[in-house]
């Protein structure tokens, strides 16, 4: 999340290309790579119970950053994901497709849906007694 901030906080063109070639180094890339590869293995070796509060902390987190993305970032023509362009055709199957990554993930991490539907339930019941 700090890389679109520098950029949308960047003065000028030159700032902002020369900390993108920055990032996209060798060193941060394998950096990166090596975070993933760690997260996935400490959750293995040390697993939990993912709660809902995980899955919704995600979607929360994720939804916030593309309209930051597309409200920010994508007008000043700082395109960092080209994936996420608003302007394709296959925008919204794009979208659809991550927030299925995201959920998909979620499930073959050990997450549950029982505990969505539990809370759902409870929600609906709840305002079905103060009607």
């Amino acid at each position: 999340a700090l890389v679109p901030l520098i950029c949308y906080f960047s003065k000028g063109t030159r700032a902002r290309i020369g900390f993108l070639k920055f990032n996209a180094s060798f060193f941060l890339v394998n950096v990166h790579a090596l975070n993933v590869a760690l997260g996935v293995l400490s959750h293995r070796l040390a697993p939990r119970q993912l709660a809902i509060y995980d899955l919704w902390t995600t979607l929360v987190f994720s939804a916030a950053y593309v309209l930051f993305y597309l409200g920010c970032l994508d007008p000043r023509g700082v395109h960092l994901y080209i994936i996420l362009s608003p302007r394709s055709h296959f925008a919204p199957l794009v979208y659809t497709a991550l927030l299925g990554a995201q959920l998909g993930l979620y499930a073959s991490l050990g997450g549950s849906f029982d505990a969505f539907s539990r809370e759902l339930a409870r929600a609906q019941l709840s305002l079905s007694l103060s009607s």
